[in-house]
């Protein structure tokens, strides 16, 4: 089984189990790669486990895990108000979560062929 932690400031949020998902993430991939392109880094957020509330200076975090001890790397952003840092804006926000983003970068293309 597939466990998914959301991680606020370094503390476990929330954990829960793929299987408990109501749409596949091969599915929801699939569905947002016809619509959007992606970035190296992004994060398609489902809702599970809970979101949480996150302002300028946490760091939130989401870790995977997996049978016999399998581990990813924990996905970790420093997150960036770009009211209070606008100069922020830009490049750096795809390396981060950015709210109230003043722009939307251009989205890349779909790899043709792209198989999940």
């Amino acid at each position: 089984k597939i466990e998914v932690q959301s991680v606020l400031n370094g503390n476990v949020y929330a954990e829960n189990d793929v299987n408990h998902m109501t749409h596949r993430p091969a599915r929801l991939v699939s569905l947002h790669s016809s619509i959007q392109g992606w970035y190296a880094g992004d994060i398609l957020s489902t809702g599970t486990p809970r979101a949480f509330h996150i302002q300028d200076g946490d760091v939130a975090e989401c870790r995977i895990t997996g049978p016999d001890g399998f581990e990813m790397a924990p996905f970790r952003n420093p997150v960036v108000d770009l009211k209070l840092h606008p100069e922020v804006a830009g490049s750096q926000c795809r390396l981060m979560f950015c709210l109230h983003r003043s722009h939307q970068p251009p989205l890349a293309p779909v790899p043709s062929g792209m198989r999940l």
